[in-house]
């Protein structure tokens, strides 16, 4: 019941207080119990509700209080706190079909976790509810803004592809909010680093411990994110035995010259819906990648990251089929990694076109899942986020201009790395580049570094304990607070660096080479 309309026409059939979306304009008729006279019926437009709605979260130190409806505190703080003029005259003279209609909105923009809140007696105030419920209704109210008469003549598509199309813009928060929503445990900058990841390139790698969420995540991201989730959304489990490109793409089939047998997978599917519809994001998640040699089978999409190449499929072309395919800039790719015995090792060539996330568990972490009764609800995700898909596209394929501002520590990191033939190239500046950017303002710029050494930078090392010690205790202390000198080998602490989560990263994998001769990223 994603629809405004439908879910308040169910919602109010047991509520004292009726409340309606117009069909024509965009208002909401609402109307009060009856029980001193006869019904009366009132007016209040969407952009009134809106700004109503705002007004309460920027006060919310004063309503976060009022989630059970108390008359006189709602119709004092709604004088004294609703700009709009119309939502602070109902709050006087109709406070509580007032109250029962803003609940029944915030339940409607937080489906389906606030379904059982009886919405004339409670109302959820808190920063998550309100935000969702704003960014949901903005969708709405801009469905009923008018169109010039050349828009009204050129525009074909249907109300709901239009709301789509006009959307929000896309919110690093919500997302958040979104997918924690569901009972998954992540940390914000987990989340917030896949993200920005992928809006840097669309192309992530989540390495780390067997059922620690890789996923998950992948997977809640994505279908917040989409409005069509089984057109958009296509996750495929790699093979052990695959050796070539047939169960991603297909293959022409050898027997009939004019027939392709397009994969089980979907993909193929996938990349022709994507590329027929540019403004909405798509996303392929491959999940255990290395169960069989990744390029094997990946190695023309790698190439078509780098040169924007099509991919050729075959030497005919059908209606269904076409002779060569594009990866698109809307299709966002997510791997998952494990590292045992059963999978093979990444080379530099893929690890070196991805951002590669590592997940761990912390030990607060899981006591935190130890101790509590975890429901988890992905549903509740599901295209919640979807009104925002348009800018994080369009934010994706936004160009950016290089910062200088981090020449000097590339510039250190690129010395030491080089001193084992493992330096980085120009794209990798690029990349490293505009995922600065997107985190700038949200991560703190050493955060944001730190993360950008560890997930492009540390990657690329791996060999022998003689190769690999000397360059490890040196990055080591280019990780280090200016005027703090500490040994590789002396116990952790975090105060004393600079970049944190890229020294411990480094001291494990240095701790992995002595011990066994041997280490890289993915085994530390």
């Amino acid at each position: 019941m994603n629809d405004l309309y439908s879910f308040l026409e169910n919602v109010s059939q047991n509520s004292d207080f009726n409340a309606e979306l117009s069909k024509r304009g965009g208002f909401v008729t609402f109307s009060n119990s009856g029980k001193r006279g006869g019904i009366k019926y009132f007016q209040i437009g969407l952009d009134n509700i809106l700004q109503t709605l705002k007004d309460i979260l920027e006060h919310l130190d004063v309503f976060c209080h009022l989630t059970k409806y108390k008359e006189k505190e709602w119709r004092d703080n709604g004088s004294a706190y609703f700009t709009d003029s119309v939502a602070n005259a109902n709050s006087t003279v109709q406070t509580k079909p007032l109250f029962s209609t803003l609940s029944k909105v915030i339940m409607w923009g937080n489906q389906p976790r606030l379904n059982g809140i009886n919405p004339d007696e409670f109302i959820e105030l808190d920063e998550s509810s309100l935000n969702n419920a704003i960014s949901k209704l903005e969708v709405v109210a801009k469905s009923f803004s008018p169109k010039s008469s050349e828009q009204e003549d050129d525009n074909k598509e249907t109300p709901r592809q239009n709301i789509q199309l006009q959307g929000i813009d896309f919110s690093i928060n919500k997302i958040c909010q979104t997918i924690l929503s569901t009972g998954l445990i992540y940390s914000d900058t987990l989340i917030k680093r896949l993200v920005y990841s992928l809006m840097a390139k669309p192309f992530a790698i989540l390495s780390g411990l067997a059922g620690s969420g890789k996923t998950q995540l992948a997977l809640a991201f994505a279908k917040c994110l989409s409005e069509n989730i089984e057109e958009q959304v296509c996750t495929v489990s790699i093979g052990a035995d695959w050796t070539n490109l047939e169960p991603l793409l297909g293959y022409p089939n050898a027997l009939k010259n004019d027939e392709y047998v397009k994969p089980e997978s979907g993909v193929l599917q996938l990349l022709m819906r994507a590329n027929a519809d540019p403004t909405n994001p798509y996303f392929l998640i491959l999940d255990e990648m290395n169960l069989s040699v990744v390029e094997r089978y990946f190695a023309d999409f790698l190439s078509a990251m780098e040169s924007g190449e099509p991919i050729k499929l075959w030497d005919h072309e059908s209606e269904d089929v076409p002779q060569e395919i594009l990866l698109p800039k809307n299709v966002f790719i997510i791997g998952t990694i494990n590292v045992d015995e059963t999978t093979y090792m990444f080379s530099p060539k893929v690890l070196d076109r991805a951002n590669v996330i590592e997940f761990k568990i912390a030990a607060d972490e899981m006591d935190e899942y130890l101790g509590k009764k975890v429901n988890i609800n992905l549903e509740s995700a599901y295209s919640a986020c979807a009104d925002m898909a348009v800018d994080f596209v369009n934010k994706a394929k936004s160009q950016v201009e290089k910062d200088d501002k981090n020449k000097d520590v590339l510039l250190s990191f690129f010395r030491e790395l080089k001193k084992v033939n493992a330096e980085f190239g120009y794209r990798t500046v690029n990349e490293i580049s505009r995922y600065l950017h997107f985190a700038n303002g949200d991560l703190e710029d050493d955060a944001a570094m730190d993360t950008a050494i560890l997930q492009k930078l540390l990657p690329k090392l791996h060999g022998s304990r003689k190769k690999l010690v000397p360059v490890l205790a040196a990055m080591w202390k280019l990780c280090l607070k200016a005027g703090i000198t500490k040994e590789i080998e002396a116990d952790f602490n975090k105060d004393d660096f600079k970049y944190p989560e890229s020294a411990e990263k480094i001291q494990r994998m240095c701790h992995a080479v002595i011990d066994n001769g041997f280490t890289s990223f993915a085994e530390a």
